[in-house]
């Protein structure tokens, strides 16, 4: 009797070869899709952070100048006034230098984050409906603030908001 060679099943060098690089393709697909998904939850978190900022600081700023009765320097980008409070008057300086990215109050960094080229922008005005004037007067009776903030990836965040002052004469 002659032996009997078995017949002994398995895979071949190229079947591995080509399942290993298969196996990689899918790799790569899913770490870039991981990565992506990444990246965005990181630019939601720096943009939610920033918009956090933003609010506080525009909140902020409209409760210092709800109690603003005179002004001494308006600029587009500087303010210093004096507010009514109960305990007397106090000085404020609202302040933010063309290519610095803080606002100041009082010489406190109030916000970071802003954009360098338009980061505060204070307009007047008479009247809610009225012209707007990058100069304060005595008649002038609303203050507009524009704060701009950049995020990630340069998105730019704009904050508006309009006050009249309860102490002016």
């Amino acid at each position: 009797m002659t032996p009997r060679i078995q017949n002994h099943r398995g895979f071949t060098l190229l079947e591995i070869v080509v399942t290993l690089i298969l196996v990689g393709i899918l790799a790569t697909i899913a770490g870039l899709g991981i990565s992506s998904g990444v990246r965005g939850y990181q630019f939601a978190r720096e943009n939610s952070e920033l918009a956090q900022k933003g609010q506080v600081a525009m909140a902020r700023l409209i409760k210092e100048l709800t109690f603003l009765s005179a002004v001494s320097l308006a600029e587009a980008n500087t303010l210093n006034f004096t507010a009514v409070r109960q305990g007397g008057n106090e000085t404020h300086t609202i302040g933010w230098a063309a290519g610095s990215t803080n606002l100041l109050l009082d010489g406190r960094v109030l916000t970071d984050h802003l954009d360098p080229e338009a980061g505060l922008q204070l307009r007047f005005s008479d009247s809610p409906e009225g012209t707007q004037f990058d100069t304060w007067t005595a008649e002038r009776r609303i203050i507009e603030i524009t704060l701009r903030l950049r995020g990630a990836d340069n998105t730019v965040t704009v904050f508006t908001a309009r006050v009249a002052p309860r102490g002016l004469s």
